[in-house]
């Protein structure tokens, strides 16, 4: 809905002069319920501009939310912690299978404690090295990714609140914009009986008449403009209201 405000439209064409007391009709249901649209369109307006407002917060909540997790995930890739880990158990696993391969040859005399010391010594060297990278690094930088996780959803799961609320303000900014989308259709279907009993009353004055038909006919015209521009409106409304009602039904766990 970019452009100029909804109520606007509206406004330009109730205070033009095509209709205004010039003609001596500022009294007349027709115009009054036109004023009566123009209010209600106006609060329409306001209210939508506050949601918009609130929907760009929201926009720029979730894409520090999708930088955060971006910057974590890169910091992963570049994370050596768990590389290190792996070689370690590689080099383990290596030492015990030489180990294995070592006890099923016969035609050495075995003496365990004294071949295997040094491999004994070299598997409690890599295990503790093993152990102290987890909890030196990989549970440090667990606790942090799991709290700033947290932080993350609990923003998610403010946004998906809001998000709701949202979505019931723009469904009653469409409920409002169908009454006075009614309000018009009734004016517009009134107005040719009006128009009928002013060329009555008005039939010893031809100048008065040709401009009085002139002023109904800017006005018909006019309001049937807007009631088009209003239909499209409401059902952009709808469609904009669908996909937030679908975002406020689920929430996303954003991955670390």
């Amino acid at each position: 809905m970019a452009g100029k405000p909804l109520w606007s439209w509206f406004y330009g064409f109730c205070a033009s002069n095509r209709y205004n007391a010039a003609s001596g009709d500022s009294g007349t249901p027709e115009l009054k319920d036109l004023a009566e649209v123009e209010r209600r369109l106006q609060m329409v307006s306001e209210d939508l501009s506050r949601c918009f407002h609130r929907i760009s917060e929201h926009q720029e909540m979730l894409n520090c939310i999708l930088s955060e997790v971006e910057k974590k995930r890169d910091q992963l890739q570049e994370d050596k912690s768990i590389c290190q880990m792996e070689s370690c158990l590689d080099k383990m696993q290596v030492i015990y299978k030489q180990f294995k391969k070592a006890r099923k040859c016969l035609r050495l005399p075995y003496n365990e404690e004294q071949i295997h010391k040094l491999d004994k010594l070299n598997l409690g060297h890599l295990a503790k090295k093993v152990l102290s990278v987890f909890q030196d690094d990989c549970v440090q930088k667990y606790q942090a990714a799991l709290s700033a996780h947290g932080n993350q959803m609990r923003k998610v799961s403010e946004i998906r609140k809001h998000l709701k609320m949202l979505s019931s303000s723009i469904a009653a900014c469409s409920v409002e914009m169908s009454g006075c989308q009614d309000c018009l259709s009734n004016a517009l279907d009134r107005l040719p009986q009006k128009i009928l009993e002013e060329k009555t009353v008005q039939a010893s004055s031809v100048p008065a008449q040709v401009y009085t038909n002139q002023t109904h006919q800017d006005m018909i015209f006019g309001m049937q403009e807007l009631r088009e521009q209003m239909k499209r409106v409401s059902h952009d409304l709808q469609f904009n209201n669908s996909i937030i009602q679908r975002l406020s039904g689920v929430v996303s766990t954003p991955g670390l």
